[in-house]
């Protein structure tokens, strides 16, 4: 039975071995990697996207409580540092 089990885990592991498949096979010509990661039509960007928001309101938040206020009414509500 042992041996059966095994065989069978070696089976699933090899028809799950993974391809590496270039960048560029995915893109097409006329894209840049630049624009289809900037693009909202390509899912990879919009998970980018939303991962940089994250890392950029974590570290906001890590910041002073006064030096926060005023960044994020700069940055947010476009006002100036007066």
């Amino acid at each position: 039975i042992k041996a059966v089990r095994n065989r069978c885990i070696d089976y699933l592991k090899s028809r799950s071995e993974k391809k590496e498949i270039s960048f560029s096979v995915l893109v097409p010509e006329e894209m840049s990697e630049e624009k289809y990661l900037q693009s909202d039509n390509y899912p990879l960007g919009i998970l980018l996207e939303r991962e940089l928001e994250h890392e950029i309101r974590m570290a906001i938040d890590k910041l002073p409580v006064e030096c926060r206020c005023v960044f994020e009414k700069s940055r947010f509500e476009e006002k100036k540092y007066e």
